[in-house]
């Protein structure tokens, strides 16, 4: 039954992926690479488990039902990340079939009197305000995501592999959200005690104008995140 992914996941804190495919797989791969507690369940159609891990589960099942949800555990979840298909070519159709989806989680979320993170693959820009629409806390726009990495790459050439090293973890560095410290005043006390351990401050969420900014007091709601290796990130948050 657990292999017909027909059991329902008592766990917490894990990763749900919605839809199998080359780009759900080498995430869950990532994820696995990156956070050596991390727990993957994946939600798809298909009659068996479509992979085997210590840390992997399967749900059998429509994604956008409640049911479905209920059996994967999603409250407890610490991201939802939706895909579309392999060799989707009508993205209408795919975004739609995302946004049913997203819109049903978000949906028992509030049902649940809760809040459920969600991650949304998107083909095309054009429909991004339909998922803000939906509350979807982030999402990834492929076809714009490819051709922004192509022109970088013209203009500035070989810009492109040092982006895909930086995003894989073959790299042994990764971007992580750090937690603001009350010890640190402006951003050059993070910048400079960071620095000590490793770690690269590079931004305050979508701005990346730091060392512009040293000396300015940092905001209550700072969403800071450095470029650092696995040793350098648990040293920040304090594990042996």
């Amino acid at each position: 039954m657990k292999e017909e992914g027909k059991l329902r996941f008592k766990g917490k804190g894990h990763y749900v992926i919605i839809g199998w495919s080359n780009k759900s797989k080498h995430t869950m791969n990532e994820l696995l690479e990156i956070d050596q507690q991390a727990k993957i369940l994946v939600i798809d159609s298909l009659k068996n488990a479509p992979f085997e891990h210590e840390r992997f589960s399967y749900i059998q099942g429509d994604p956008t039902d409640k049911a479905t949800l209920q059996k994967a555990n999603v409250v407890a979840a610490r991201a939802v990340l939706v895909f579309t298909r392999d060799n989707e070519v009508n993205s209408v159709a795919a975004d739609g079939q995302s946004l049913l989806i997203v819109s049903a989680i978000e949906g028992f979320a509030v049902e649940m009197k809760t809040e459920i993170y969600t991650i949304v693959e998107i083909l095309k820009d054009k429909h991004i305000s339909n998922f803000k629409h939906a509350n979807v806390d982030e999402f990834i726009v492929s076809d714009e995501a490819l051709s922004d990495m192509m022109a970088k790459a013209a203009v500035d050439k070989g810009s492109s592999k040092m982006i895909m090293e930086l995003l894989s973890s073959r790299s042994g560095v990764d971007i992580r959200k750090v937690e603001n410290c009350d010890r640190w005043t402006t951003y050059n006390d993070a910048f400079e005690e960071l620095k000590k351990v490793g770690a690269n401050l590079i931004s305050d969420g979508n701005d990346f104008n730091i060392l512009t900014k040293l000396e300015e007091r940092i905001p209550t709601n700072a969403e800071l995140y450095v470029i650092c290796s696995p040793e350098s990130y648990k040293k920040i948050a304090g594990v042996d």
